[in-house]
């Protein structure tokens, strides 16, 4: 499936999604580097606006089966294609037992492909929850291509 197929998937449970998708990725790059591009983690194994690890990439790249490098991370819009592959990969209904919701791909792409049920990742939802607060988003379902 293209990066666009999955984004129109996502998106697909009403039109206003593209807004409420889009306001969940401006979130998370506010919660994981202040919307600093050039962003490197304190622990210096983070990269980018999403703050994307060495071992996430390497996920990406042998799920999309793409060559990623990490200097790519710092690229906003490879950054977010590498997010949308990760999330379609492990935030789906099948893993979850139930329609995944963006609590859920906030979760995940902070705790990794269990972090959805991992008690460590609440606060990081709760700033990322307060950030679409201020965008005034309400629309929390992620809706999968079936």
């Amino acid at each position: 499936m293209s990066l666009y197929h999955l984004c129109e998937a996502l998106l697909n449970e009403e039109r206003g999604d593209m807004n409420a998708l889009g306001a969940l990725i401006a979130a998370l790059i506010m919660v994981e580097s202040g919307g600093d591009d050039q962003a490197v983690g304190a622990d210096r194994k983070s990269y980018g606006p999403l703050q994307i690890t060495d071992i996430c990439r390497e996920d990406v790249n042998r799920i999309a089966h793409t060559h990623y490098t990490r200097e790519d991370c710092f690229d906003r819009d490879k950054s977010i294609e590498m997010f949308h592959v990760y999330i379609a990969q492990y935030c789906t209904r099948a893993r979850l037992g139930r329609d995944p919701q963006w609590e859920d791909v906030a979760r995940i792409w902070n705790g990794g492909p269990d972090g959805w049920k991992e008690s460590a990742t609440l606060a990081y939802w709760e700033k990322v929850r307060k950030e679409l607060h201020k965008a005034n988003v309400t629309n929390q379902t992620r809706r999968e291509a079936t």
